[in-house]
């Protein structure tokens, strides 16, 4: 027997157009580059199980901008620095509406209005070598954060103990960083190369139990 609350059938339409401009800049020991890749998405979702069929359209713009900046001091000395960001859509699994009984205390179900959130990633590197002293300097730094991200927001029954699973948009933007000094010098008396290495990393992320 058909259980109407559990069947669902999806005709699942998407059309992407997408296109790209890019500007670089060569001079002496300075290069210098930055861009983006632009797109329009439609998505068109029809249940053909409801009566009348349930149909819902979305459309967003991606945008993909990038930048590059790298300036070498000497041929073993050089400043690194890049910038990514990206758009990121809610999967067919965040936003799709169907719930999911195969677990009755754990029930997934998606949020069919969520909306995409945009990621930023910044890196900046820096390394210098000198070749008498055998002496060597690295740095890689990288902080990257998602505004409008999708979380996790589960509801849990205190009676039952069942839970219900599904996806929201949160203000508070995550983030994540981490962190790379290297130093190393030959010791000529020693014949022995020593260095010394420090990091640091860490990140931010939310979820939502019972509002």
């Amino acid at each position: 027997l058909i259980d109407s609350l559990y069947i669902n059938h999806y005709i699942y339409n998407q059309t992407t157009n997408t296109g790209g401009l890019s500007f670089i800049y060569n001079k002496g020991k300075l290069n210098f580059n930055f861009g983006t890749n632009i797109g329009s998405s439609k998505y068109n979702q029809t249940n053909t199980f409801k009566n009348p069929q349930e149909n819902l359209k979305r459309s967003f713009v991606n945008w993909n901008p990038n930048a590059r900046l790298s300036y070498k001091f000497s041929q073993t000395k050089g400043l690194y620095f890049n910038y990514y960001g990206s758009t990121q859509q809610p999967s067919i699994t965040q936003i799709q509406p169907v719930l999911d009984n195969t677990n009755p205390l754990n029930v997934a179900i998606g949020n069919p209005y969520l909306k995409p959130s945009f990621s930023n990633r910044f890196n900046l590197q820096y390394n210098s070598y000198k070749v008498l002293s055998q002496q060597g300097l690295f740095f890689w730094g990288t902080y990257g954060f998602t505004a409008n991200p999708i979380v996790s927001n589960i509801t849990t029954d205190q009676k039952t103990g069942a839970s219900t699973y599904t996806y929201i948009n949160t203000s508070t933007a995550t983030s994540n960083f981490n962190v790379d000094i290297d130093l190393n010098k030959k010791i000529k008396k020693l014949d022995i190369n020593a260095g010394i290495d420090i990091s640091a990393s860490g990140n931010k992320y939310l979820s939502y139990v019972n509002n």
